[in-house]
């Protein structure tokens, strides 16, 4: 349960967010293998050319004489001081032979380092035909480590024609293989899962997995099962490498970058577009993770006095919980309200992205309540969680994308006449970026204070800064994304989930501004314009659950 930072003049609050570093976002995620020294060729095969050099007249560079006098600049996904990850085009070598342009060379040169033992280094596979992430190393020391580790993931889309576009092939399996290693009699098994995600006139998408980093792998897998990629518009091949996660060598944290996959290639398999055209979202919880310290610092502290006196009491009355009941808690942080909601008698299953966060509740956990690390996005994969009499989401929907499946997975989880309460900041008056407090008059005595909204019904990501105030005294920024959206948006996601909606409440602020000439009109502001917006919905009676 994100919750709000004081702002000066009124409370502005949104949730966890990852600062963007150079055109490019870092996302939660996973470790690396180890770089090999040739370079990397797709396979022979089915809609798999060999890959060729890269020619000087490849897009974005100029004719010249080798290496030397190339300009190909690839765009950054990720940066910071030990690893980078870029945009790999389709056709380039991650290590190419002197004076020939590859992944390594073209970064070597955005990264003005000179010499090429210096780095950078590779930690991973890609095919050379496919487009997509490239993480690199930028220190030896990060190259060891990054090496080390052996929890590194990879995501691939392909886009196919052949054996898994039959309509009656399986929809998802194991592809395994075995390749000798370097020392005679030494064989290395590899294995991909694969799961197709939908399938239209003869071509299926599907979402790879490779378990192992065999150099060709991909290629060889999918010659394995049957399967032909195909060429989309400019003749991009339908190989993309959609997502990789390591494991930071420095923080040790989760870090997934993405690169959206082409939406043509979700269109020509029937499959609709995700919001962000990516393989696959996870949770998100490499952002909450890394403030999982700083987030229960400040729900001790007194700066939460809007979720104890104002939030925390009106889910409680709205949910209505009664002795006995189960309750889902969706987001639920480190388990504040899911102890509340224990205190009065209900049986309490708290779900959330974050370890960290979930490991924390776990700490003050109650005989009665059961944290669970989860994506919210995806409750049918709870196996085990049965039906619930109500379900709370409190000041959390504005951080997550898309929302519609939150809502479904709820729903279909509610038995009959359940309840949801979701808390947002306010869509019209606390939108943060497009809202903001203002002044009319010159006179402090007769000054009005008027909540100024530059923007509505348009939807976008924000930034937000979290802890302002400590970054003006010289400390680190701990940031999150917010997803504005208006309150139609909401109202239609409910009612699309099979919700009723039967309550809506808007809270204002009852904090006081400290004795002064505009305290007054302050304080009559803040009780005029609402904070928060709460939202109750029931399940509709219908013979069939919620799709």
């Amino acid at each position: 349960m994100p919750e709000p930072s004081a702002h000066q003049g009124g409370e502005e609050t949104p949730k966890i967010r990852r600062t963007r570093l150079r055109g490019g976002k870092p996302n939660p995620a996973g470790p690396t293998p180890k770089p090999r020294s040739g370079a990397i060729r797709a396979s022979k095969g089915p809609g798999l050319r060999k890959g060729k050099p890269y020619s000087s007249h490849a897009p974005g560079r100029r004719d010249g004489g080798g290496a030397r006098g190339l300009r190909f600049r690839l765009p950054v996904l990720y940066e910071d001081d030990r690893v980078v990850a870029v945009e790999k085009p389709s056709g380039m070598e991650l290590r190419g032979k002197p004076g020939e342009m590859s992944v390594v060379e073209a970064v070597r040169r955005q990264l003005r380092v000179r010499r090429a033992d210096r780095g950078p280094w590779t930690i991973h596979q890609v095919e050379t035909n496919a487009t997509g992430v490239c993480v690199l190393a930028r220190t030896p020391a990060a190259r060891d480590e990054l090496l080390k580790s052996r929890r590194t993931e990879r995501f691939y889309l392909a886009l196919c024609e052949g054996a898994p576009a039959e309509l009656d092939a399986p929809a998802n399996g194991t592809i395994s293989s075995e390749k000798k290693g370097r020392n005679p009699g030494e064989m290395h098994q590899l294995v991909t899962h694969y799961q197709r995600l939908g399938v239209l006139d003869g071509r299926a998408l599907l979402r790879l997995r490779p378990r192992t980093d065999g150099q060709g792998q991909i290629a060889a897998h999918l010659r394995q099962l049957g399967a032909q990629p195909v060429y989309g518009p400019r003749g991009r091949l339908g190989l993309h490498l959609a997502e990789v996660v390591f494991t930071h060598p420095q923080t040790h944290e989760r870090v997934r970058v993405h690169s959206p996959a082409p939406a043509w290639m979700y269109e020509q398999a029937g499959v609709e577009v995700p919001a962000s055209a990516i393989a696959e979202q996870t949770a998100e919880e490499s952002g909450w993770d890394r403030v999982a310290d700083w987030y229960a610092e400040y729900v001790a502290s007194a700066r939460s006095d809007l979720i104890d006196e104002l939030v925390r009491p009106g889910v409680q009355r709205l949910l209505a919980v009664r002795p006995g009941e189960t309750v889902l808690d969706v987001a639920c942080g480190e388990g504040t309200l899911a102890r509340d909601l224990a205190h009065a008698g209900a049986r309490v299953i708290g779900i959330d992205a974050s370890e960290r966060l979930i490991a924390r509740a776990r700490e003050m956990a109650l005989p009665d309540v059961q944290f669970r690390v989860a994506d919210a996005r995806r409750l049918e994969q709870l196996d085990d969680l049965g039906p619930v009499d109500a379900a709370s989401c409190v000041l959390a929907l504005m951080n997550i994308d898309p929302i519609e499946p939150v809502l479904q997975g709820v729903a279909r989880l509610l038995g009959p006449d359940g309840r949801v309460v979701l808390v947002l900041l306010h869509p019209a008056f606390r939108s943060p970026g497009r809202t903001s407090w203002g002044w009319h008059g010159r006179e402090a005595a007769s000054q009005r204070q008027y909540r100024r909204v530059d923007a509505y019904l348009s939807r976008e990501s924000v930034d937000i800064v979290m802890n302002p105030g400590q970054v003006a005294a010289g400390a680190e920024p701990i940031t999150t994304t917010t997803y504005v959206r208006p309150i139609e948006h909401y109202v239609s996601a409910m009612t699309r989930a099979g919700l009723v909606i039967d309550a809506l409440e808007e809270w204002a602020s009852p904090r006081r501004s400290e004795p002064g000439p505009r305290a007054r009109e302050e304080d009559r502001a803040r009780r005029e314009i609402p904070m928060f917006l709460a939202l109750r919905g029931r399940r509709a009676v219908t013979d069939s659950p919620a799709e």
